[in-house]
């Protein structure tokens, strides 16, 4: 009895064993997670599933009801539970392998029908001619990568038909046929636009340049409007006498800074539609010195209307408004970006005007130049520290008449002489700040 035993353990040890890493398998197998990851390289599928089917074959081979001497040794209940476990991972992987072979039979196709479409034309306007090249050329970098692709849905379907249970349906095999008779068509397609493109370099040439021509004096003739009108108020005659003669005409000026503003952006656009083209067409693309230029003006021109416009917004408050609620370093600060902004355009006059003077920013400069001589005495009174009894100082150091309301503004304390005790206003506001 002991020696059926021990020959029957040694039986089990030796062909049981054998199935242990199915048997781990069962516990570890994950269908849900191995679904959600990428799986692009198909030889570890391939080998994966001829695991499997050797996994199969070690069941039905070491697996097996044996009498060993007066000792039985049954295998049913084992092979009962790996067999299944191994049938149904095979079967997730048909499914898992057919559904990666669609996909893959889907995207080629439709790439392939893609390239043929275009490639099939024989386009006479320019753009359309340099669409044909880009196509040509994007097919031809893409023909290994769809004979890769090819070659992996052939051997998708060779592995799916060694499984039971033919998975592959009719319109399956029609749509490899048409795959075939697609790639055959862009071969001789690539041929055919190669020539054409080849044939027809010189005429797309000459259209080429005429396009670039046609934007350069279509640039120019915009250029004129920047500098001239509404723009540069000229029908105001040769001097502005105040920013308010000039911000009355801010609606006409900002209609046509938005219409030259549309222009320079379809410029734009068809002068990066020449470019490309031109290095499709394996052409040097030119700089399109006069767009640039124009966009310069074009901006120079357009900061300093929108620079008088907020001013003139914001000065009423500043210098009429309550006093007391302005925010002097704030306000201080956006004169010196006026002030800042009035230097950069008159280092770049040019882009304003030819004659080396343009009478906005020369009103706007000295409107500026005046404003900010106020603002130590300005910004001395706007000083948070400033407590009634300093006010009190400064208010008895004017007219003896004068009496300030709840509320006062800036323009009222200038009628009242403030600019002339500048000195008195910075030792009160510098006392301010030492007694906080």
């Amino acid at each position: 009895m002991e020696e059926d035993f021990a020959i029957a353990q040694k039986y089990v040890d030796l062909n049981y064993e054998k199935c242990r890493p199915i048997h781990e398998d069962t516990f570890k197998w994950d269908e849900e997670a191995f679904a959600n990851e990428p799986h692009d390289d198909l030889d570890l599928l391939k080998a994966e599933i001829t695991k499997l089917r050797g996994w199969g074959g070690a069941i039905q081979q070491q697996i097996k009801d044996t009498s060993k001497g007066i000792v039985n040794v049954d295998g049913k209940k084992i092979k009962g539970r790996l067999t299944p476990h191994v049938q149904s991972r095979l079967e997730f992987y048909k499914e898992f392998m057919y559904g990666i072979m669609k996909n893959k039979a889907d995207e080629l196709q439709s790439n392939l029908k893609k390239f043929t479409s275009a490639l099939d034309k024989q386009p006479t306007e320019l753009g359309q001619y340099a669409k044909l090249i880009e196509t040509q050329q994007e097919a031809a970098r893409k023909k290994e990568e769809m004979i890769n692709s090819k070659n992996d849905i052939d051997m998708l379907v060779t592995q799916l038909k060694k499984f039971e249970g033919n998975i592959i349906k009719n319109t399956d095999d029609a749509q490899q046929t048409y795959i075939q008779q697609d790639y055959s068509r862009l071969e001789q397609d690539l041929i055919t636009a190669s020539k054409y493109i080849g044939d027809k370099k010189e005429e797309m040439a000459e259209k080429l340049a005429k396009s670039v021509e046609d934007l350069r004096a279509d640039v120019k003739q915009t250029a004129q409007l920047v500098n001239s009108g509404v723009l540069v108020l000229e029908e105001l005659g040769p001097v502005v006498k105040s920013i308010d003669e000039a911000t009355r005409e801010l609606p006409a000026v900002k209609s046509q800074l938005n219409d030259i503003r549309k222009a320079i952006d379809k410029y734009k656009a068809r002068d990066r539609d020449t470019t490309n083209y031109a290095k499709l067409m394996g052409l040097r693309p030119e700089v399109n010195r006069d767009l640039n230029e124009l966009e310069a003006c074009f901006s120079d021109r357009r900061l300093l209307w929108n620079n008088l416009e907020k001013y003139s917004k914001n000065i009423g408050e500043w210098f009429n408004g309550n006093f007391l609620s302005q925010n002097t370093e704030e306000i201080e600060t956006e004169m010196k970006q006026f002030e800042n902004s009035n230097v950069l355009l008159r280092s770049r006059i040019a882009n304003l005007s030819d004659s080396g003077k343009d009478k906005i920013l020369e009103l706007f400069m000295i409107e500026i130049k005046q404003l900010t001589a106020t603002m130590p005495v300005y910004t001395a009174l706007g000083n948070k520290d400033m407590k009634p009894r300093h006010w009190k100082r400064i208010f008895e150091s004017l007219s003896p008449d004068y009496q300030p309301s709840k509320s006062f503004s800036f323009v009222e304390l200038q009628e009242k002489g403030i600019m002339d005790k500048k000195d008195l206003v910075e030792e009160v506001s510098g006392r301010a700040t030492g007694e906080a």
